[in-house]
């Protein structure tokens, strides 16, 4: 897309023989988001409260709900966290460089109680003093 929006630029800046103005730059670079398919917000929204309507959970109204819904379903189903990172779209290094944390994924990731205590579980059963303790109290694994 940055490539058609250059010569989108370069088209324009022929035509009246100058440079575009920041407000007709942006101009193009939104024809070229139209053109790819974007959609408004609002209409995104719109469609996403009739769907939780029609499906009887009128209280979900944002359409951001899906992200925190699919991070928390990754992390239940104890997806590595880069990989969970990658499929939310925060990739790793972004355009300018810099490097982008696991924070930003975190941050639409609800950890519930239930996949704590299995993790928890998971990593004590593992441990060679969690052995120790069961056969002392007289339990088995």
């Amino acid at each position: 897309m940055k490539g058609e929006v250059t010569a989108r630029v370069g088209v324009r800046e022929t035509e009246p023989a100058r440079s575009l103005s920041r407000k007709e730059r942006l101009a193009v670079t939104r024809s070229v988001w139209w053109d790819a398919g974007a959609l408004k917000e609002d209409r995104i929204r719109t469609e996403f409260m009739s769907v939780t309507r029609k499906i009887g959970i009128p209280s979900a109204t944002a359409p951001k709900l899906w992200r925190h819904q699919f991070a928390t379903a990754l992390q239940d189903a104890n997806v590595d966290p880069l990989i969970r990172n990658h499929l939310m779209g925060h990739c790793p290094v972004n355009g300018s460089g810099y490097t982008t944390a696991l924070g930003t994924t975190a941050i639409y990731t609800h950890t519930k109680p239930r996949t704590i205590r299995t993790q928890l579980e998971k990593a004590m059963r593992e441990r060679p003093a969690m052995t120790a303790a069961l056969l002392w109290l007289g339990r088995r694994q």
